[in-house]
């Protein structure tokens, strides 16, 4: 069975704010997080919580959508991360469709293909927007649910097999640099 996005979900873009030294409220932004869709843990809190930020917060499962530039990807939120609210370079898709699970949406999002397809769609002379009426036409195919909690299941493997590699190359690299340096020194010190 497929499903249209805007049919399943509500989109609302996020908000804009000025941020300062400390707040009660996370302000997530595009480089808050990695190429593979990790969130990175060294945030803090940089924005207070008022009646402007209230309709904005994030609720568990939402899915931030990145639709500024050419760095577009979902990330599903988690209330573990902290209270946040999304700037406004995100939609916030909240999937209201109880046979649906968001996981599997952002998953099905971040796709190279589904990715292309939306950026083709863009608009924009500087910095391309992958507009809201494109999301809510998105396609979306919607398997049984045990199903979508295996595909869910594999990629949460697939990426912290990307994040388990990345480490090993960087590890690598370091154990060369000393192997290196300890070359270097023996010559220098005539060891």
């Amino acid at each position: 069975m497929n499903k249209i996005l805007g049919n399943i979900a509500s989109i609302m873009s996020g908000c804009f704010l000025s941020e300062g030294a400390d707040g009660n409220l996370l302000y997530l932004k595009v480089r808050d997080f990695t190429g593979n869709y990790i969130h990175q843990g060294d945030l803090r809190p940089s924005v207070f919580a008022s009646e402007k930020t209230e309709r904005f917060l994030l609720k568990d499962e939402d899915l931030l959508f990145a639709a500024k530039g050419n760095a577009n990807f979902c990330y599903c939120y988690k209330e573990s991360v902290g209270r946040a609210v999304a700037s406004n370079a995100f939609f916030v898709i909240r999937v209201q469709d109880k046979t649906v699970l968001p996981e599997y949406v952002c998953c099905y999002m971040n796709q190279p293909t589904i990715l292309n397809s939306l950026r083709i769609q863009a608009r924009g002379t500087g910095i391309q927007l992958i507009g809201k009426d494109v999301l809510e036409k998105l396609l979306i195919p919607i398997p049984p649910m045990e199903v979508q909690q295996r595909i869910c299941e594999y990629d949460k493997l697939r990426r912290k097999e990307t994040e388990l590699l990345e480490q090993i190359a960087q590890k690598k690299q370091d154990i060369s640099g000393l192997q290196l340096m300890n070359m270097i020194n023996m010559y220098e010190y005539g060891k």
